[in-house]
């Protein structure tokens, strides 16, 4: 996974974070890792949210490169941020011409340009990206046989 719980806090404010998270009614934010014994939902709902968000970004990465990525670059940990924001967001709605609209633009962009890695159209600044392997439209690798020189 790409992204920690500590991403998350450090990008979204942690009163925000517990309004999306806070089902039970708490008012406390609680990230603390759930065990059998002891369950954590608020934990469980961000981690769920984090798991998606690179999941989705692995979908569409590996079409073009091997995932997951070891080092992950930094424009992908900040668009996987984006949608896992959104996913935490979008639990209680999103509220169109509000502040909710930016979060929903930022997660319809990462998806375009995870959408563009895996279409080839934008690249990942990785320091050995993989060569290109040539394809039919349906994805099959492009095999070339020439007959034998006939010595004309």
């Amino acid at each position: 996974m790409y992204l920690s719980i500590t991403d998350l806090t450090t990008k979204m404010q942690k009163t925000v974070l517990l309004s999306k998270v806070d089902d039970e009614g708490t008012k406390v934010l609680d990230l603390t890792p759930s065990t059998e014994e002891d369950p954590n939902p608020q934990y469980d709902r961000v981690m769920q949210a984090l798991e998606a968000a690179c999941e989705l970004a692995d979908s569409h990465i590996g079409m073009r490169y091997p995932v997951p990525l070891d080092p992950c670059p930094k424009v992908v940990r900040d668009r996987c941020l984006d949608i896992a924001i959104y996913e935490l967001w979008s639990r209680k709605g999103i509220s169109p011409e509000s502040a909710d609209e930016i979060v929903e633009r930022k997660y319809t962009a990462a998806v375009k340009w995870l959408e563009q890695v895996g279409e080839g159209k934008a690249v990942l600044p990785i320091p050995n990206p993989p060569a290109e392997t040539p394809t039919t439209p349906s994805g099959s690798p492009i095999a070339v046989r020439t007959a034998e020189r006939r010595g004309w």
